[in-house]
């Protein structure tokens, strides 16, 4: 049975982290950009 690296894991852990990350940013911006929209 092959053991993959702790910091590999990690990295993966990180990169999915940024990735939602990333999403929530974009979709609060969306809402705020909307918001002002519709707000005028």
């Amino acid at each position: 049975m092959i053991t993959p690296p702790k910091n590999l894991s990690f990295s993966f852990l990180r990169r999915i982290l940024d990735f939602l990350l990333f999403h929530n940013l974009y979709f609060l911006i969306k809402v705020q950009k909307t918001k002002e929209v519709t707000c005028g």
